[in-house]
């Protein structure tokens, strides 16, 4: 489902959610996308009262501030109160088209990076171009404030550039990758290598520049790899007149959504 946001907007979610029926977001996740400064009220009650009329709700103030060479949300303090709300509970913090950063700290303490989702620490959601960091404990009755140290003083990088819209073209690429490796024989390589560029740079961040300019420059081959598929399966299916040209409809449909992508992305 596309999201579309003002610059700066700090939005609440939940993470693994299946049901809005409890008296507090067990999971809250804070999203907060790039451009500016943005502030957002999170509002709670219950749920099932009508406490809330009277009073008996909470206000989670979330903020977002943009500088050169930082970035940070700041959570809390919240405001008010009411039967079964939770003062502590987990909150993942995401900033969205970030590069990997020189450091991020929670308050004046460091926060490590990890490969993963992990209590704790911080890392790199390469496929969202993300850093995301994962508070175990938070204390939504006090202040608390993420901040991500940038690798450089500009406003806006090579790396951030490239990572803008990125999520949108790694999504085009798997579903070409899905709908075609099965059938380009050998060069299912090439498509496979850019489809796992996420997991490289999620494992080492500093290869982001490198692996999103290299995408950059072989995406448009894919055209003649496709092309060729549908020549082979082509004439294999002329072999079987009766059968559903199914490859080459595949084959076509994909080569169609990167002729898309190319000319979306400018590529």
């Amino acid at each position: 489902i596309p999201r579309f946001v003002p610059a700066g907007t700090v939005l609440p979610s939940q993470q693994d959610a299946r049901r809005l029926d409890t008296a507090s977001y067990p999971n809250l996740v804070v999203t907060a996308y790039p451009g500016a400064d943005g502030h957002y009220d999170c509002y709670e009650d219950d749920g099932v009262s009508t406490g809330s009329t009277q009073g008996r709700s909470v206000w989670i103030p979330l903020d977002q501030r943009v500088r050169a060479r930082q970035r940070h949300v700041r959570i809390g303090p919240a405001q008010g109160a009411y039967r079964g709300w939770l003062r502590r509970r987990p909150v993942e913090v995401r900033f969205v088209v970030e590069a990997p950063p020189r450091a991020v700290r929670v308050g004046d303490r460091d926060v490590p990076r990890s490969n993963g989702r992990t209590d704790g620490h911080w890392w790199f959601d390469a496929a969202a171009g993300a850093v995301v960091v994962s508070l175990p404990r938070v204390d939504l009755r006090a202040e608390t404030i993420v901040t991500i140290d940038r690798a450089t003083g500009r406003r806006r990088t090579d790396a951030e550039r490239l990572l803008d819209g990125y999520p949108g073209l790694a999504r085009r690429i798997t579903l070409i990758s899905d709908a075609s490796r099965a059938l380009v024989g050998d060069d299912n390589r090439a498509i496979m290598h850019l489809a796992r560029a996420g997991e490289r740079i999620a494992r080492d961040p500093s290869s982001l520049i490198g692996e999103l300019t290299g995408l950059h420059e072989r995406l448009g081959d894919l055209d003649e790899v496709l092309a060729r598929a549908i020549d082979r399966h082509t004439d294999l299916q002329s072999l079987h007149p009766l059968d559903p040209p199914r490859a080459t409809d595949a084959l076509t449909a994909a080569r169609r959504l990167l002729a898309a992508t190319v000319a979306q992305f400018g590529i």
